[in-house]
This record gives C-alpha cells, sequence and structure tokens, in this order.
C-alpha cells in the first residue's frame, strides 16, 4: 500500500481549487464500508500462490487499517475543507497544517485495536469476510494435490480424462487424504450433468475444464475455512504419531513378552534339571526313602547326614531355584550356617519345623507343578501398552490348534488365566504357517508355545511371532 506524501499546506485563500473538491468528493463521497467495499479491495491476481505477501491485502481488511485509512483520508479532506473555508491552514504566527501527522494521530486515536464504537460491527463482520477469504484461497492453492488426485484416478482407468460419475469418488478421495471427515466432500454436487460438459464426441472431460469451474465454485462459497484446514491437517499428523506410537509400543511388548516366556521356560529347564541330579542322588534318597535328616549341630547319638557332598549342593540350588538364596551365594557343597537359614525360612513358610532338613520339607521343594505357579508369579507378563491411541483391543495369544477345515485357529490370552479359548478366523498362508510351528511343536523340535499378535475389535491375527530363543 502506497500513499503519496502530503506536502504541508499553506494557503490564505478563502476556498480550495475547485477542482480538488471535485476529486475529493468522488472520491469519498460515496464511501461505503460494507461487504462489497470488502470484495472490491482484494487483489484477485496470482490468488492461488504460496506467497504470504499475497493475502497482505486481507491482512489489512480483518485488521481494519484499510477501512481506518480511508476514513481518515475522508475525514483530512473535510477538515482541509473546512481550514481551507476559515483560512486557518497557516494560522498565523503557528507551524503551518501537517495533512500527515494529523493523518498518523488520527489513526493512532481512531484505531480500531483501541476503540470500541459504531464501527466496531463493521470490523468484525471484515473479520469473519476475511476468514472466509482465507478459506477460499487455502482450498485453491491445494490445486496441485487436487490434480494428482485427479490423475491417479485416470491412471488407474487408463484414460487422459474423467468420466463425470468419477468425478465425486476423486473429491471423496481428497477429503479423506485431508482427514476433512466428509466436510468437502458433501457440500460438492453429487452429479454433474449439466455442471461439467464434456466435449462433442468425448465422454469425459479434462482437469483444466473441472478447475475453472471448481474455482469459480469455491470463490462463490464458503466452503470451508482455513482453520478447519489446518486443524485437519493437525490431526491426522497426530493421529499418525499416535499409530506409530502404538506400533512401537506393541512391538516392545510381543518383545517383553517373548523374553518373560524365554525366562520361564530357561528356570523351568534349570529345575527339571536339577530334579534329574536329586533323583539319583543317594543321600537324599536315604531322606526321602529311610527318614534320614541332615542336622547342623546333632547331638550325642544323633544320627545325621553329612553337611558336605553333593546332596548339599543339591538341596542348596533347589533353594536358589526358589529364590531362598541368592545366585551369588557362598554355599557350594557345604551346608553351612546360610543355607541353614534359607531351610528354615522355607520350612516356615511351609508351615513346617526347619531345625533340620528332612523329608517333609524337600516333597515340596521338589514339586514342579507348584514350582511352575512360583515361575510365573516372580515372572509376570508386562502389562499391555497404554496412552498410546487404542491398544486395548490388542493382546499377545497363544495358538491352541487350528479348527473348522483349518479356516480358524483356537487361541487363550498370554497371561490371563481368567480368559478362556476364542477363535479366529485365518487365510491359507497363516494356516500352513501355524500347522507347520504347532507340528514342530508336537515333535519337540520347538519347546516353546507358538504365540501371535491378535487384534480383538477386528477379530484377526496380526502376525505369528518368532519361536523362543529366534526373535531378534
Amino acid at each position: 500500500l502506497h500513499f503519496h506524501p502530503f506536502p504541508v499546506v499553506c494557503s490564505r485563500e478563502d476556498t480550495m481549487p475547485h477542482s480538488i473538491v471535485h476529486q475529493r468528493r468522488s472520491a469519498f463521497g460515496n464511501l461505503k464500508l460494507d461487504d462489497r467495499f470488502f470484495h472490491h479491495l482484494l487483489r484477485r491476481e496470482k490468488m492461488n500462490q504460496v506467497e504470504v505477501a499475497q493475502d497482505f491485502d486481507i491482512y489489512l481488511m480483518e485488521t481494519g487499517l484499510m477501512p481506518l485509512v480511508l476514513q481518515g483520508l475522508d475525514a483530512l479532506s473535510r477538515h482541509l475543507d473546512k481550514l481551507g473555508r476559515t483560512g486557518g491552514l497557516c494560522g498565523g504566527a503557528r507551524a503551518p497544517f501537517n495533512p500527515l501527522t494529523w493523518l498518523a494521530q488520527y489513526l493512532l486515536r481512531n484505531h480500531p485495536a483501541k476503540v470500541r464504537d459504531h464501527r466496531t460491527p463493521m470490523y468484525r463482520q471484515f473479520v469473519e469476510l476475511a476468514s472466509v477469504e482465507r478459506g477460499r484461497r487455502a482450498l485453491l492453492r491445494k490445486r496441485g494435490e487436487i490434480q494428482n488426485a485427479w490423475k491417479e484416478i485416470e491412471v488407474s482407468r487408463e484414460r487422459h480424462s474423467l468420466k463425470l460419475p468419477d468425478v465425486p469418488p476423486m473429491l471423496v478421495k481428497i477429503d479423506e487424504k485431508w482427514n476433512l471427515k466428509g466436510l468437502l466432500s458433501s457440500q460438492m454436487p453429487k452429479d454433474y450433468t449439466g455442471i461439467l460438459r464434456p466435449p462433442l464426441g468425448k465422454d469425459g472431460v479434462k482437469f483444466e475444464d473441472f478447475w475453472r469451474w471448481f474455482e469459480g465454485f469455491v470463490t462463490a462459497r464458503d466452503l470451508l475455512r482455513q482453520e478447519t484446514l489446518l486443524e485437519a491437517e493437525r490431526q491426522k499428523k497426530q493421529e499418525e504419531l499416535e499409530a506409530k506410537l502404538l506400533e512401537e509400543a506393541i512391538q516392545q511388548h510381543e518383545i517383553a513378552i517373548l523374553g518373560v516366556l524365554d525366562s520361564r521356560r530357561h528356570m523351568l529347564e534349570q529345575f527339571d534339571a536339577l530334579i534329574a541330579d536329586v533323583s539319583i542322588n543317594l543321600e537324599i534318597g536315604q531322606m526321602l526313602n529311610q527318614d534320614a535328616v541332615m542336622v547342623m549341630e546333632p547331638q550325642e547319638n544323633e544320627e545325621s547326614l553329612p553337611l558336605q557332598g553333593d546332596h548339599a549342593a543339591l538341596i542348596a540350588s533347589l533353594l536358589e531355584s526358589w529364590g531362598y538364596l541368592s545366585e551369588d551365594s557362598a554355599v557350594e557343597d557345604t551346608w553351612d550356617e546360610e543355607a541353614q537359614g534359607a531351610w528354615e525360612e522355607w520350612c516356615e513358610n511351609a508351615g513346617l519345623n526347619g531345625e533340620v532338613v528332612h523329608r517333609d520339607g524337600l516333597v515340596p521343594l521338589m514339586d514342579r507343578p507348584a514350582f511352575e505357579k512360583h515361575v510365573v508369579a516372580t515372572l509376570p507378563m508386562p502389562e499391555q501398552p497404554r496412552n498410546y491411541g487404542d491398544a486395548s483391543s490388542h493382546r499377545i495369544v497363544r495358538v491352541k490348534k487350528l479348527i473348522d477345515n483349518d479356516s480358524k485357529v483356537e487361541v487363550k490370552a498370554v497371561g490371563d488365566q481368567n480368559d478362556g479359548a476364542m477363535t479366529f478366523d485365518v487365510g491359507e498362508e497363516e494356516a500352513a504357517e501355524v500347522r507347520r510351528r504347532l507340528a514342530e511343536k508336537q515333535q519337540s523340535l520347538a519347546a516353546s508355545p507358538l504365540l501371535a499378535h491378535a487384534d480383538f475389535r477386528n477379530n484377526c491375527l496380526v502376525k505369528l511371532l518368532p519361536g523362543l530363543g529366534h526373535h531378534d
């Protein structure tokens, strides 16, 4: 916006020249600040370019600066007319009248941000009109994206134009891409017959023909506001971020579950190997079958198994498996005070007398089902990922068997003792992989259970998880 500087006015004429008066009246005589005035001052050339400077005209209108300047010029013109009639342009000994200073003072006194008067509704109307115009321009600046969607449908149809019935689906595709949830496509025509006219002898229209109509359609309506487009874009990015975080959380959850199951399997394998050694140990056999005991400080004439030997190391290892001795314990093959203290704690928890090592305390120490429950309680399943979108429908399940002619699988949620068996549909490739993995497990080629990531909302398996020891 450019203004030619006013000269300092000094004239002792009783009136201003007739030509100046006439020009002033022509410029400001019909000043009416309404929506027609708003649209008349907008710059329509290069409207679909991206540069922010192209929207400076909207800025001048929505902030009220343009109408304020025009009001100021109108007031200045009337003030000059008054001064000219009264001979006050020079004012005797006073400094000559400066129109620029007067106009600057007017703008400061009447700025829309500071003044609330009869003009306030007008300024608010300009803000609303500016919002509508920004929305139109934001939509028209997306011509490239709309054209790409148009071309994609052309390619899929193997054509160089689109038939009229293809136009609404193209706009629905654009609506979905921009995450508008129907705000654009719902306001567009459903049938373009009579709106877009294919050339004579042709059955389709070019994008350029569509765009000429679309540009006029948008310009004449309040379809979308710029803030709506920006909010839709923000929500789309947020949803994509949440989906990414959810996927990462689920992957970490899968890895954590595999780690827990692997640790459980390792503890059970160690326990089984330990029980195998216990079952062939002579001294422990005497405890179990002949009521022999091992006493830390036997009394005179009291029989006791020796406090040193493999049997002492095996019993200490059992106590370590149950968590009553730490892994860095100094107990080896000698039954010492540390081992005796662990044994007494074990017996106390079992409701037994732990002064001596005896059969009643050894039997529950070797109970495999009880130890398996201990392992599950010691190594619980990790919690499902939370706060990353809708993770509640995603679970890790144990695949039990194929049913219904291998079209479904029966599964059970991992770590949930209350849930019963559930079924999910599977495709041929998934069924073949399940069949192979279950066969390996049955032949003891794979000791680990067959796990899968399941989506309970959509009733499907997302993927089968790798076997334990092969998940990295």
